[in-house]
């Protein structure tokens, strides 16, 4: 590795390339779907003052001086289905390209995500990975940070110095993230430290709701502490990734990893204690869903309001379309004199609406339509009572700073329930979709949103919260869902794996 003196300065490119695919998804995405994309020079004013990973890895490196910085693309998508051919290969080559045309260099610093999928690929980060390498060579240092659902692969680790994954969820530190592998590539770049990687992988999926670092009494709360005190001398970074679980690939599966300063067998031992600890606390990460009806009713004897009802199975954050409709029947049927707040995709419904115009009665039916295997349209009658253009900009976590289009979105109200119809899905971090209408979430009595996990951003003291049984490409019932291609036993599909898997 280079250990050389640092009388010359270190060069180092940056970029990044991050989304989130979802085997069980009928989405594809493509340029329109990266909110952020810019190349050269461009990219210090885009994403300066943005607290992504690419941000962060970007301060730590150009606060050293011995280092000097060459950007090379950033595109910063959300989640989805699969990544068009094209456009990966378009957005991959450019960056292979422009650290080909622009090298030679001494360090590579990456903002990936880690749970990309194509058509052709199954790894495309471990594929990129693997083709930065063989450009700058073996003794350039590669480091990457990575989300906590990135599905870490051999290539990858074989092909990088250093990994470091988000260590919280809801994720709020993807700026740190981006920090902690920067001050590695940095100081492995300036002879203090030389990294060496172990990754320990268990034939283990986890549902995500269950996965909250925020509750002390949640598992990966217990394995991020444990992860946090073994960064002790030698130790230099943890990372666990609970992986993306709708990734229908044979080899995904929770991995533990531990970066040492030249220790192998320190790297080792601490990877599989932390893997270990992952696989003894599986069955804390499924909590139990509760059928519509239940949770409906349920919720309007609350006596804390807003109560919070998590649609978990639909999560545009995931993957998903956003477009399942059995909640707002439920809602249509059992609290419609109820103040409720929920959003649905519907291309169909917002053209309608604004086509009708605000004051307007529109009776129309709605759901289901970008991804028909789970339902039918559902019928509705509401008011149009407002219009707008769908664009917000995420206030904080992974896409902080970055503009979203929610495309011509409408509020409507039936009876006392607001329903905001999008035309494109977009990924709830916190409530800046309906505050981006005007919609104060915190006035309500049923407020619903299609995530198994950050709807925790918006909850106050005294506030309840339940897991609907729901349907949809991220459904948290991960041992039912039709499986293709993963042959080999996996936990929770097969429950009866030895208890120690090994």
């Amino acid at each position: 590795m280079n250990l050389s003196s640092t009388a010359t300065k270190k060069r180092v490119a940056l970029a990044s390339f991050e989304f989130e695919g979802n085997d069980f998804s009928p989405k594809v995405a493509g340029r329109k779907n990266f909110g952020l994309y810019a190349v050269g020079k461009e990219i210090l004013k885009s994403i300066s003052g943005h607290p992504l990973a690419v941000t962060g890895g970007l301060e730590v490196l150009q606060a050293a001086p011995e280092i000097e910085i060459v950007p090379i693309l950033v595109a910063h998508g959300g989640s989805g289905g699969t990544v068009e051919e094209d456009f990966y290969h378009r957005t991959t080559n450019a960056i292979l390209t422009g650290i080909r045309a622009k090298g030679p260099f001494d360090g590579v610093f990456l903002a990936l995500h880690g749970a990309m999928i194509t058509n052709h690929a199954r790894d495309p980060e471990g594929e990129l990975m693997a083709a930065v390498r063989q450009i700058v060579g073996e003794a350039a240092f590669i480091a990457a940070s990575l989300d906590l659902h990135a599905h870490v692969t051999k290539r990858t680790v074989d092909a990088a110095d250093i990994l470091v994954g988000y260590a919280n969820y809801p994720h709020d530190d993807a700026y740190g993230t981006g920090k902690r592998a920067a001050i590695l590539l940095r100081d492995s770049l300036l002879g203090r430290v030389l990294p060496v990687m172990s990754m320990k992988r268990r034939r283990l999926l986890v549902p995500i709701p269950g996965s909250s670092t925020l509750d002390p009494e949640a598992p990966l709360y217990q394995i991020k502490a444990v992860s946090r005190s073994l960064e002790l001398g030698a130790v230099l970074s943890t990372s666990y990734f609970t992986v993306q679980p709708w990734l229908d690939d044979d080899e995904a599966g929770c991995v533990a990893l531990a970066i040492t300063d030249n220790a192998p067998a320190l790297a080792d031992e601490v990877a599989e204690k932390i893997s270990r600890l992952m696989w003894d606390l599986r069955e804390k990460f499924e909590l139990p869903l509760v059928a519509v009806d239940e949770a409906v009713a349920t919720a309007m004897k609350a006596p804390v309001k807003p109560v919070i009802l998590a649609d978990a199975a639909d999560c545009v954050g995931g993957g998903a379309t956003g477009d399942t409709a059995f909640v707002l029947e439920a809602l249509l049927r059992l609290a419609r004199n109820s103040r409720c707040a929920l959003s649905l995709v519907d291309p169909l419904v917002a053209s309608e609406a604004f086509a009708a115009g605000v004051g307007a009665t529109l009776s129309s039916t709605i759901g289901y339509r970008l991804d028909g295997r789970h339902g039918q349209p559902i019928p509705f009658t509401a008011e149009v009572v407002s219009l707008h253009d769908g664009k917000f900009v995420y206030a904080s976590g992974p896409a902080g700073g970055v503009e979203a289009d929610m495309g011509p979105t409408a509020v409507l109200k039936a009876g006392e329930i607001l329903i905001v119809v999008t035309t494109n899905g977009t990924y709830e971090y916190g409530d800046e979709q309906f505050s981006s209408v005007g919609i104060d979430v915190k006035r309500f009595d049923i407020v619903v949103l299609k995530n198994g996990m950050n709807f925790r951003n918006i909850l106050h003291h005294g506030m309840t919260w339940m897991l609907v049984d729901g349907i949809g490409s991220t459904s948290p019932k991960l041992a039912t869902l039709p499986w293709k291609n993963r042959a080999t036993p996996f936990w929770p599909r097969d429950k009866l794996l030895a208890r120690d898997e090994h």
